[in-house]
């Protein structure tokens, strides 16, 4: 008795079209969140850019900048990790989940991002400058870098 074999789930589905709900979306005309709006992904790539110059920063002050103060570091640490937060994640998650279609305010609102991502690269800048160098240095730069240190 020969007994036929049950066929196994990829020859079942070698000739059946591909019917994903992305591509069935895709191919009915439904447009996806970022693709009907350009600047809605510039957005929210901003918001992440913020988050990650914020945490570099941080992440270089710990590793390259031992002279830095404690009370420096987390202040820059708080202040760019809630001040992201209530004014950067609230924006950007009030004007994506009210779908806003105006491109003047997604553009206005990626440009107040990148002011903040700006913001804190002049502060990586400072705290380089300030608290950066060898310890060796000779005693006309170390008159300069006490000049600048924080009263």
């Amino acid at each position: 008795m020969a007994t036929a074999e049950s066929p196994t789930l990829g020859e079942s589905l070698a000739h059946a079209p591909p019917r994903s709900s992305l591509a069935y979306g895709y191919h009915l005309g439904f447009p996806s969140f970022f693709s009907s709006v350009p600047w809605r992904l510039p957005l929210l790539l901003s918001m992440g850019a913020y988050f990650s110059v914020l945490y570099a920063t941080t992440s270089y002050a710990q590793l390259f900048l031992p002279r830095t103060p404690v009370r420096v570091y987390d202040n820059i640490f708080d202040a760019g990790t809630w001040g992201g937060f209530f004014i950067i994640c609230i924006m950007v998650c009030v004007v994506l989940g009210l779908r806003v279609d105006d491109a003047r305010v997604l553009v206005a609102c990626t440009c107040v991002v990148a002011a903040f991502v700006v913001g804190v690269v002049v502060v990586w800048v400072w705290l380089a400058r300030t608290y950066g160098g060898d310890e060796d240095e000779d005693e006309a730069s170390s008159e300069s870098t006490s000049a600048r240190l924080p009263v």
